[in-house]
C-alpha cells in the first residue's frame, strides 16, 4: 500500500475561524494562488468601507502578474467582471469560493503537467 504524501488546503487554513468570528468582519481579502506562493489583497475595515472595495482589489490582482486571465477559471472571469463592473463586489464568501475555485483549476493544471517516470 501507498500512502499519498500530497495535502492542500487550498486557500482556507488548516484551523476554521473561531465561532465568534462573524461577529467581526474583519477586512476584504482576496486569496489568489500562484505557482508557488499565495497572493493576498486586503483591504480596510468592511463595517467602515464597504463591499466595494473589492473592485479595486480586482483590479489591483488583475493587474499582478500571477493573474492567469479571465479565460483560466470561473474565479479568474469574476475577478475580471468585478474589476470591470460586470460582476457586484460580492461578498467574502463568494471570493473564498471564486479563489477555490481558481486554486483548484490551479492545482489541477500543474497535477496534469508533472511528468511521472
Amino acid at each position: 500500500m501507498q500512502l499519498s504524501n500530497y495535502g492542500d488546503y487550498a486557500i482556507q487554513g488548516v484551523l476554521l475561524p473561531p465561532h465568534d468570528a462573524a461577529m467581526h468582519p474583519g477586512s476584504p481579502n482576496i486569496r489568489h494562488t500562484a505557482n508557488d506562493h499565495w497572493l493576498v489583497v486586503r483591504g480596510e475595515a468592511l463595517k467602515r468601507h464597504g463591499y466595494d472595495q473589492y473592485t479595486g482589489l480586482a483590479t489591483y490582482l488583475m493587474e499582478h502578474e500571477c493573474y492567469s486571465g479571465r479565460t483560466f477559471s470561473k474565479g479568474d472571469d469574476y475577478i475580471f467582471g468585478c474589476a470591470g463592473g460586470a460582476e457586484t463586489p460580492g461578498s467574502p464568501g463568494v471570493w473564498r469560493r471564486m479563489g477555490t475555485n481558481h486554486h483548484i483549476a490551479k492545482v489541477l493544471k500543474q497535477l496534469t503537467s508533472l511528468h511521472v517516470p
